[in-house]
């Protein structure tokens, strides 16, 4: 037996302040009488009551001294070791990506998962550890290391239908990890096996079980879609492929604005076999749409994958100022971008107040950060912005950040530089092209603006020669541009992280979801937006105090083929094997309850003692 907390036996010491009440001898009275034969008794006992003399047995005594020292032993929660068992941490992983909606009957493959997971939650052994997690794109930790068989069932029972794309390898990294810690684990994966051949982690401690729910389901749907637009027209590419084994017909609706304008019925092979995929392309659009959805208008297992849209849009023209003093030459060099209206001014006549979306200072810089993104060629000596400490000549090209977005599909090793400035890289900037004696070029975000910055001029380069000069100056205008150029919404997959960039002349952005939530952000940092597990339109307003001054939208859908591919299922996991044998570790038992139980009768005993003693 051992205590937990040995110090609350100093409640011990209590037992002296009760002998202390049982040892002190009384004061007696002295008075003078003229013969003490009648007394002598009565001396006799005052005799056997000198202080310090040996305690007479007390039944009261006895009880009260035996209460209190229990009740320390209470305090001080005594514990014993009881038989060893088994601990083992078991892990239960649930698979919540779309395809786990697919119903049979009146219950989903989600909820036959769940009912498996609770089955082998109610059977833990005494000492078990339970995680319970469930996973889509990303896996979730619901309940960590419990040995409370309740909040388990909970975790279980709250795990709600996604519409995002699983993924099976990440989460059983994650599950094993978890479970690795002590020998003998398990790890009980759910799904539907709606993925390819999947391999599990090593691990010398824990045995992965896959428990596949639901039957092979028959699907179709949209694989891929997009719109362009050719000369005065617009097309539309629609891909429908079947995962059925059967062939099958299905209806195509193709909407403009929401109004149908073409309906065709689309004959689809079995999966796996050439036809089961079909492609069309549909160009009779009526002029000035603006929205293109394309509908598989028939039920089968999987509704995600039936319905999707396009959106375009015009892109507000970019009001961008050039400050030069020779302004031809980077004049022409901008000329052929959309959605650009340039303005030019000379160093003098530049006004702060003027607001544009974009600067351009070739060999001049204000003395303050206007509110816009900023393109610098040759900064000059005096700037605090860009300090200059010195001229490169002839800087050789030592450094190329090809894997950078500005620098995509731009080849430009024979750059050469008759004189550049040297700068210091600010901490906030990425380099693109660098020699040894300072960049040539960066890039990055300060104060939430973007700036790229060349510390050298284009007519002292061979840089507008080169081929990539087109190339990188179309990336540069792209990643400049705060509305960007793109005419169509690109799609995102449910649950991913989308990227969203302040306006320059914006103080906050609102996005408003499909289903009319609204998620506020204030501040100048780029944001990460991860809410995306809706499907649908997603609209993001940028303002300026409560004035609107841009809109955007992007839209998620279900494209993914390894996800509805609902016809599919995987037979098993390669890799799984036993583990290790669990580890015996002992269990211990308080006694305070019972310790305090025994105290509680004593105290009564000593209650109805005394009462009967003074009766």
């Amino acid at each position: 037996m051992s205590l937990l907390a040995p110090l609350a036996l100093a409640w011990a010491a209590l037992a002296g302040l009760v002998l202390l009440f049982y040892i002190l001898r009384p004061r007696s009275l002295r008075v003078e009488v003229p013969s003490i034969y009648l007394w002598r008794g009565l001396v006799q006992r005052e005799q056997a009551l000198t202080l310090w003399q040996r305690l007479r047995r007390h039944l009261l005594l006895i009880l009260q001294l035996l209460a209190i020292l229990l009740l320390a032993l209470v305090l001080a929660r005594p514990e014993r070791t009881a038989d060893t068992v088994p601990q083992r941490h078991v892990v239960h992983l649930i698979d919540n990506s779309a395809s786990m909606s697919v119903a049979f009957g009146a219950s989903t493959r989600l909820d036959e998962a769940k009912a498996a997971a609770l089955e082998q939650v109610g059977i833990v052994e005494p000492g078990d550890l339970v995680t319970v997690a469930s996973f889509s794109s990303q896996p979730e930790v619901l309940a960590y290391q419990t040995a409370d068989a309740a909040a388990a069932r909970g975790a279980v029972e709250n795990i709600e239908q996604t519409a995002a794309v699983g993924d099976p390898a990440r989460a059983l990294q994650l599950a094993v990890s978890l479970a690795d810690s002590l020998p003998g684990s398990d790890v009980f994966l759910y799904t539907d096996g709606s993925f390819s051949a999947l391999d599990v982690p090593e691990s010398i401690n824990t045995t992965v079980h896959f428990v596949r729910v639901g039957a092979p389901a028959d699907n179709q749907g949209i694989s891929a879609f997009a719109i362009r637009r050719r000369l005065d027209s617009l097309e539309a590419f629609v891909r429908v492929r079947n995962f059925s084994p059967q062939s099958v017909t299905v209806p195509l609706v193709i909407l403009a604005d929401g109004e149908p304008l073409e309906r065709q019925d689309m004959a689809l092979a079995p999966n796996g076999e050439a036809g089961a995929s079909l492609d069309l392309v549909f160009a009779d659009f009526p002029p000035g749409v603006s929205r293109v959805d394309a509908v598989l208008d028939h039920e089968d297992a999987l509704a995600a994958d039936n319905r999707t849209a396009a959106i375009l849009m015009q892109p507000p023209v970019l009001r961008a100022l050039l400050v030069s003093d020779a302004p031809f030459f980077l004049s022409t060099v901008f000329a052929p971008f959309p959605f650009l209206a340039l303005d030019h001014v000379r160093p003098v006549e530049f006004r702060p107040a003027d607001v544009y979306d974009l600067y351009i200072f070739d060999g001049w810089l204000p003395a303050e950060l206007p509110p816009g993104n900023w393109l610098v060629f040759d900064p000059p000596f005096d700037s605090p912005l860009l300090p200059v400490s010195g001229e490169m000549v002839q800087p050789p090209l030592d450094y190329v950040a090809q894997h950078h977005e500005l620098m995509q599909f731009v080849d430009i090793r024979d750059l050469r530089v008759a004189r550049a400035q040297r700068l210091e890289l600010p901490p906030w900037a990425d380099e693109l092209l660098g020699s040894n004696r300072g960049p040539l070029l960066f890039s990055g975000t300060r104060d939430g603006r973007r700036m790229v910055v060349f510390a050298f001029s284009l007519m002292e380069s061979n840089l507008p020669l080169r081929t990539a000069f087109p190339v990188l100056m179309g990336n540069i205008y792209q990643w400049l541009n705060p509305y960007g150029i793109q005419e169509t919404v690109s799609h995102l997959q449910p649950q991913d992280v989308i990227e969203l960039g302040l306006h320059p002349h914006a103080d906050s952005l609102v996005v408003e979801r499909p289903d009319g939530a609204r998620v506020s952000y204030a501040g100048r940092q780029r944001i990460a937006f991860a809410g995306t597990e809706e499907l649908g339109v997603y609209r993001v307003v940028h303002y300026a105090g409560e004035q609107e001054i841009y809109r955007e939208v992007f839209i998620v859908s279900l494209q993914e083929t390894a996800e509805t591919n609902v016809g599919s299922q995987v037979a098993g996991l390669a890799g799984s094997g036993a583990g290790t044998p669990p580890v015996d570790l002992p269990v211990f038992q308080e006694l305070w309850r019972f310790l305090a139980l025994i105290v509680f009768f004593i105290l009564l005993i000593e209650w109805v003692w005394y009462h009967r003693v003074r009766t």
